[in-house]
């Protein structure tokens, strides 16, 4: 788990200096006062609108907006962020303010939930002001004493944040706030968990459209988005590099680019630049358009990129085929939405097709210096249809996703080969695992003849995702006690609106998570004394920590699960038979351990054990080997009375 942000900035407007800066800074991580080089210009992506300093405003509220854009840093990072504009009547005029939330983590929608329910909790003009009835020990909380709250939770590791709206009752009312943390909503769920939304997307362009820019980003063409709703265009972005998964666009991205670095779009590399509408004529103007990809996102209209007759014809009319009764009413059903999903991976199944067998794979070692070193390029782009080649050579050579994929991959698949690992958090495994998968069904080249496999496929991964149950929710204004707790104040200093700047002194970790001691305080005497073989074997054998103990049902004498090694069969053999209950504890504790070792499918690979534990090894893994015997363990042997029938223990042998 993460937090929601790594760094919250207030940036206004100087009325001495005439121009935007950075009025206050914010990383809970390490508390550095100064932002880093990549936010030192933040002030001009933070605001869609130029600053007018003789408006006059009748509803303040009319003027606030959100707004996210996505920045890199020096190092190719990219870093999402939020901003929400609020106008305050500062000396006589009105000046915008952004409180701006940064994240290395793609969670767009969460912050936009979070920066929504910062905006009706503390700077809606309508309930500024308002007694929240937050209360304890007699403190009256007023909206602008909540700023460091929020970013407390919002910096903590709490599953995930999303603020919505729900009914709590205060007195003998029921008020709608949005103070309510849900984890893992159904909102969130896609295919790839990413926190996508599609909707933005699917509002403003057709389904062809959206396969037509698919096909354009997959070849790296240049890209230029116009829209009126700028705060759109990163989320709009998002959701179509979603769709070109598992390959990664590499190259410049900026679904935001602000009228004065307009000179950009004179790059001569491939890139995804979104603008405002309003500089449409300029660009056009200006800029060569020739041979780059124009999208008017409020038109639906996409021109330049001819790039259809360059894809194979059965891939392309396949994914327009299982699209066609899309409508805009699926963008508010996740299950439809991670079928469109569904139908975009199969189409990049079909494209990218059986790679991993053109793999030159090396035992020695996964260092290479160049893509012919690790892939057979010209026999992977010989496998397809004549016609089709035109486009594998374009996609090979010619793009820089594809050949980082294959390094990524090949790493990947040498871990699994000759390490034999199974890494799990690598963001290709599901693609990579997908095609193995049909490798073991004899598939050498994917192509329609495939379909019901592939389909079958698909349709397990998503049917897993959506039988994942959500967590239950917790209320903020639980929360909110444990936070007060933690500060032991007895007073909260007016802070006066506009909030130009956060006292550090009040944002504080909010994690979930605590240590296994308080989970189990009030535990009956036998689980403490498992807590206590836990924190033994621990302390024994601290790199291999070898017993875990989970209590899933707290009057239950044994633990969930354990995952045995030499040191734990030593500890719970020997461990001292003193009372009634830890005869059942060790009962319960061998019983499940030698259910455990059953599971082990590499036993081989067990830590040996020293040469004082030898006799204890023979005998342990010796006995489990005896096929004709009816005991494991004698009742002679340490005192202990298990009958046990074997089947096959020929696996724990010790070699």
């Amino acid at each position: 788990m993460k937090g929601l942000f790594e760094e919250f900035l207030i940036v206004g407007y100087n009325l001495e200096s005439n121009q935007y800066k950075i009025m206050d800074y914010l990383n809970p991580i390490t508390f550095n006062n100064q932002p880093p080089d990549y936010l030192q210009n933040i002030q001009i992506m933070c605001f869609t609108e130029q600053i007018d300093l003789n408006l006059q405003i009748d509803d303040l509220n009319s003027k606030n907006y959100l707004h996210q854009f996505i920045l890199t840093d020096s190092r190719g990072v990219l870093r999402y962020c939020t901003s929400l504009v609020i106008y305050e009547k500062h000396q006589n005029k009105f000046i915008p303010y952004s409180y701006v939330l940064v994240s290395s983590y793609q969670n767009l929608i969460q912050q936009k939930h979070f920066m929504t329910s910062l905006y009706n909790g503390i700077f809606d003009h309508l309930s500024r002001y308002k007694d929240r009835g937050w209360q304890m020990d007699g403190l009256i909380m007023k909206n602008q004493h909540f700023l460091e709250y929020y970013l407390s939770l919002a910096s903590s590791k709490i599953q995930g944040i999303y603020f919505l709206p729900k009914q709590i009752p205060r007195g003998n009312k029921q008020e709608v706030i949005n103070d309510i943390i849900i984890d893992n909503p159904r909102i969130r769920q896609n295919l790839y968990n990413q926190d996508i939304s599609f909707q933005a997307l699917f509002q403003k362009l057709s389904m062809t459209s959206v396969i037509k820019l698919v096909q354009c980003i997959i070849l790296e063409k240049q890209i230029i988005l116009f829209s009126n709703q700028v705060w759109d265009l990163a989320n709009i972005a998002e959701a179509l590099l979603s769709f070109i998964y598992p390959l990664k666009w590499r190259c410049i991205y900026i679904p935001y680019l602000p009228a004065q670095l307009i000179d950009t779009l004179h790059a001569s590399v491939p890139y995804i630049i979104g603008v405002h509408k309003n500089e449409k004529e300029r660009v056009l103007t200006v800029i060569d358009c020739f041979d780059k990809v124009l999208v008017d996102l409020d038109q639906d209209r996409v021109i330049g990129g001819n790039v259809a007759s360059l894809f194979p014809d059965e891939p392309v009319f396949a994914l327009i085929k299982a699209c066609e009764q899309f409508n805009t009413s699926y963008i508010y059903d996740p299950a439809k939405m991670m079928q469109i999903q569904g139908n975009f991976l199969k189409f990049m199944i079909r494209i990218i097709n059986n790679f991993t067998c053109h793999f030159l794979y090396s035992e020695i070692s996964d260092d290479f210096q160049n893509i012919e070193e690790i892939f057979q390029t010209h026999q992977y782009i010989e496998m397809f249809q004549p016609l089709e080649q035109e486009f594998y050579r374009e996609l090979v050579n010619k793009t820089m996703m594809f050949p980082r994929f294959l390094e990524d991959a090949y790493k990947f698949m040498y871990k699994v080969q000759f390490k034999k690992q199974n890494p799990t958090d690598d963001d290709q495994v599901l693609f990579i695992n997908i095609i193995r998968q049909l490798n073991q069904n004899s598939v050498i080249i994917i192509n329609k003849t495939q379909k019901i496999i592939i389909d079958s496929i698909i349709n397990d991964i998503i049917e897993k995702i959506q039988l994942q149950d959500n967590e239950s929710d917790k209320s903020a204004h639980i929360l909110f006690q444990d936070y007060l707790s933690k500060l032991k104040i007895k007073k909260f200093n007016d802070k006066p609106f506009p909030i130009q700047s956060i006292d550090k002194s009040k944002i504080i970790s909010m994690d979930e998570n605590k240590p296994k001691q308080q989970q189990i305080v009030a535990a009956p005497r036998s689980l403490l004394l498992i807590q206590q073989v836990s924190e033994q074997i621990d302390s024994e054998s601290p790199a291999n920590k070898a017993l875990i103990l989970k209590s899933v049902k707290i009057q239950k004498y044994f633990p969930s699960m354990i995952r045995s090694d030499a040191d734990t069969i030593k500890f719970i053999l020997n461990y001292p038979k003193s009372s009634r209950s830890t005869k059942v504890i060790k009962l319960n504790l061998k019983q499940i351990m030698i259910s455990q070792m059953q599971k082990l499918e590499d036993c081989k690979n067990l830590t040996p054990i020293k040469s004082e534990q030898s006799q204890l090894q023979q005998s342990v893994f010796q006995e489990y080997s005896v096929r004709s015997s009816k005991k494991i363990f004698s009742p002679d042997q340490n005192g202990y009375v298990s009958m046990f029938k074997t089947k096959s223990y020929t696996s724990l042998r010790n070699q």
